[in-house]
């Protein structure tokens, strides 16, 4: 039988978190803070890097323990006064329904957990959160998770504190690369930092290759496309689109209103303009699919029974960048 892991870890590699290191802007004797340090892969790479003051928790007291400064204690009962200028890691994912019994326990007599959040929410939230109140001004969080609160309505609140007290400088969007051993999700690295100013762009990163991310690429920026896009704002989607992209998105979901009544809107549905199903499948598309040159090869009504083709190859976020004719048979051919 497979162990339940009840501490929500999957484990950074390497390669990863010593990108993620590099990343760091401070001093090396700056105070660093690892708030899950599982393994100590973390700590590991901040010490091949040359950082020398660094904290560590860890609620798992069989690992990391080569590593002399990790306290086996709860990060979220830790003191809230300890400061540090970066606080970087690998926060744990569980959901508030596979906590343990302790662990909502603790939670419930939290009092950041009680004002920003419920049963609804999800433990990686207070960890970015308290994470955030234990930096010092223009501190640095660096973390590595799957990008759903970005976007979910559970995690509004902590989206609007993070607005408040900072911003992001940059994300880096690995999308569904298989960072994690058997871990099938889509992952961002962010920086984010704590500061009554505000940045008005933050540099996105788009991971472009297949696999998983090498060293040498990591480090010259080789496997990623770059791009700025809008600082997030409060009560607002976050979106990891360019300015001209969300203009783009908003033009589409103001067509998609149609007015009903005085007064009142309803949404277009997706299936109202288009069919919705599964992949097609022609069984050989080098026999259906038409290139560039041969279509001149058509009479017209060969043209007719050519279909435009959205492959998942010619898909971006939030638009496609070109179409496949493919020649389409009707089913009551003669």
């Amino acid at each position: 039988m497979k162990e339940k892991n009840k501490y929500g870890q999957y484990f950074t590699e390497g390669v990863v978190a010593n990108f993620m290191a590099s990343l760091i802007s401070h001093k090396k004797d700056t105070p660093i803070l690892e708030p899950s340090c599982g393994k100590g892969i973390f700590l590991k790479m901040l010490q091949e890097n040359g950082f020398t003051n660094v904290c560590a928790y860890e609620i798992d007291r069989n690992l990391a323990r080569e590593f002399p400064q990790v306290k086996y204690e709860s990060f979220i009962s830790s003191p809230i006064s300890e400061k540090f200028d970066v606080v970087i890691g690998n926060p744990p994912y569980i959901r508030w329904k596979n906590l343990e019994p302790e662990l909502k326990d603790e939670l419930q007599q939290n009092p950041l957990w009680n004002k920003y959040f419920n049963s609804l929410c999800d433990y990686l939230f207070i960890f970015i959160l308290k994470s955030i109140e234990q930096l010092n001004d223009n501190g640095e969080l660096l973390f590595i998770c799957s990008d759903y609160w970005m976007n979910t309505t559970h995690s509004q609140t902590l989206r609007n504190y993070m607005c408040q007290n900072g911003y992001f400088e940059s994300i880096y969007h690995f999308k569904e690369a298989p960072l994690f051993e058997k871990v099938c999700a889509s992952f961002v690295i962010f920086k984010y930092i704590k500061s009554q100013e505000k940045k008005q762009t933050i540099s996105l990163y788009s991971y472009n290759k297949k696999g998983k991310p090498q060293q040498k690429e990591l480090q010259n920026g080789t496997c990623f496309d770059q791009k700025e896009i809008p600082q997030f704002k409060q009560n607002q989607r976050w979106l990891l689109a360019t300015q001209s992209e969300q203009e783009q998105l908003a033009d589409f979901e103001k067509a998609c209103i149609k007015q009903r009544e005085l007064f009142e809107m309803q949404f277009h549905r997706l299936g109202d303009f288009c069919d919705i199903g599964n992949g097609m499948v022609s069984g050989l598309d080098a026999a259906f699919k038409v290139k560039h040159d041969e279509e001149t090869l058509f009479n017209e009504a060969e043209r007719k029974c050519l279909i435009h083709v959205l492959k998942a190859k010619n898909l971006s976020r939030y638009y496609y960048t070109s179409t496949e004719k493919y020649i389409y048979m009707p089913t009551n051919i003669s």
